[in-house]
């Protein structure tokens, strides 16, 4: 990653939010079970349709449910401090902030590290009706979590 690239990812998100699932997607699916390098980048710039919602929704769900693979925590670490650094960048300008901070949020969830109210906070504020921070804050409000953790 370069750092312009710290500006150019949220302004993608801006525009496309597949950009957003793909960076989650990213973290998530390591291993490359669902998406490789090549599908994954499709995936990104390609457009919303039902077969790639229904895709993605697969996806999560089959993530969430996994019990049997403990994800990469170092890995989703890493991955906070390149968002914090956008969120940084991007301050200036909230809106480009807002899938950001969604993406802090959910990994924060997934993963257990914490700040999970305040990320959603930080987008709901921007955009309260930013559907990843509010389907993250549901359901840290509500105790679910990823199977992998129990």
């Amino acid at each position: 990653m370069f750092g312009y690239d710290l500006v150019n990812l949220p302004i993608a998100m801006l525009h496309n939010i597949n950009v957003r699932d793909a960076m989650l997607i990213s973290i998530l699916d390591e291993n490359q079970e669902w998406y490789d390098e090549k599908t994954l980048s499709e995936f990104a710039w390609c457009p919303h349709t039902p077969e790639v919602s229904r895709n993605l929704r697969h996806c999560l769900e089959a993530k969430f449910t996994q019990t049997n693979n403990k994800p990469d925590i170092k890995r989703a670490i890493f991955a906070c401090k390149i968002l914090k650094s956008m969120a940084i960048i991007s301050r200036s300008i909230p809106k480009l902030s807002v899938q950001v901070y969604a993406l802090l949020a959910y990994i924060s969830w997934w993963f257990r590290l914490g700040e999970v109210k305040y990320y959603c906070d930080c987008a709901l504020r921007i955009d309260p009706d930013c559907s990843m921070a509010k389907i993250v804050c549901g359901a840290f409000e509500n105790g679910l979590e990823p199977a992998w953790i129990e």
